[in-house]
C-alpha cells in the first residue's frame, strides 16, 4: 500500500486533470505515478511520470515510463504533499504556537518545549515539543492536511469506504470521479480480473454481474460490480467496477 498518508504529510484529493500540477502523486496499474509531465490534447489528459521511489531523471523529449490518460471532465485520486512555506488554507482553523511553561530567568526566558493548538479544539498529541517552535508548527501542518483530507471525504464520501476496502485488500485501483460516481475499468488477465471482481464483491457484499454484449466485434462478456447507493451520498455517489472479456477468453 502506499506510503503516501496524512502522516506522511499528504493531501488527499480529488481533482480533474486541470487542477492536477507537477509533483502529485497519482495511481496507475504499475503503482504509484509521480507526475512529471501534463499534456492535454483535446478532451484527453495525459499524465506522465515514474513511481516515487525511482530518482531517475527523464531526459528531455523522453517520454515518461508510467503514463495515465484521462478525460477532461473526469476526476482522479491526487496526493499532494504541500511545499515548504507554501500556506494552506484552513478556514477555521486558526493557529496558537506558544511556549510551554515559559519560566524567567534574569534577563532570559527559559521555555519548556512548544505547543501547537487549533481554534476548533485541537491540540498536538505529542504537547510540548522539545525539539523547538519549528516542530510544534510542522504538527499543525499536519493537522491542516487532515483537515483538508477530511474535506475531500466529505465531498466524495465514496473515497472513504474504496480507501478502507483497499487497505483491507492489500491493493489500489486506478478510479475515476465522475458527478461524483467512482469506477474503474479492469484489464489483463482474465483470472485476475475475475479474482478482483470477486473480492470487491464480497466487500461491498453484492454480486458480479454478467452479460453478454453479441453487437460488438468480436462479442463480448460484459463483468460489472455495482455498490448500491447510499440514501446519506444520494443518487450520484457510488461505486463500480467494470471489465469486458472476448467471448472466445471468457469463462461460459
Amino acid at each position: 500500500m502506499t506510503g503516501h498518508t496524512i502522516k506522511d504529510g499528504y493531501i488527499t484529493l480529488v481533482l480533474t486533470p486541470e487542477q492536477v500540477r507537477l509533483g502529485d502523486i497519482t495511481d496507475h496499474p504499475d503503482g504509484p505515478l509521480r507526475i512529471a509531465e501534463i499534456t492535454q490534447r483535446r478532451s484527453t489528459w495525459t499524465l506522465g511520470g515514474k513511481h516515487p521511489d525511482d530518482y531517475t531523471p527523464i531526459q528531455e523529449l523522453e517520454t515518461p515510463p508510467l503514463v495515465r490518460h484521462v478525460v477532461g471532465w473526469d476526476a482522479v485520486r491526487i496526493h499532494r504533499r504541500p511545499t515548504h512555506g507554501e500556506t494552506l488554507r484552513t478556514p477555521g482553523h486558526a493557529r496558537t504556537i506558544k511556549s510551554h511553561n515559559p519560566v524567567r530567568r534574569g534577563c532570559y526566558t527559559h521555555v519548556d518545549g512548544w505547543d501547537a493548538s487549533c481554534s476548533c479544539g485541537w491540540a498536538s498529541p505529542t504537547n510540548p515539543h522539545l525539539r523547538g517552535k519549528s516542530a510544534a508548527t510542522e504538527a499543525f501542518r499536519l493537522h491542516q492536511v487532515e483537515v483538508l483530507t477530511a474535506g475531500t471525504v466529505d465531498k466524495h464520501p465514496n473515497l472513504a469506504q474504496i480507501e478502507d476496502i483497499e487497505q483491507q485488500l492489500g491493493e489500489r485501483l486506478v478510479w475515476e470521479w465522475r458527478n461524483g460516481h467512482a469506477s474503474v475499468e479492469l484489464a489483463g488477465d482474465e483470472d485476475a480480473i475475475r479474482d478482483h471482481m470477486g473480492r470487491w464483491a464480497s466487500a461491498l457484499d453484492v454480486e458480479v454481474i454478467e452479460n453478454e454484449n453479441r453487437h460488438c466485434t468480436p462479442p463480448q462478456r460484459l463483468l460489472r460490480v455495482s455498490a448500491p447507493m447510499s440514501a446519506t451520498w444520494g443518487s450520484s455517489a457510488g461505486i463500480n467496477l467494470r471489465a469486458e472479456l472476448a467471448m472466445a477468453d471468457a469463462v461460459i
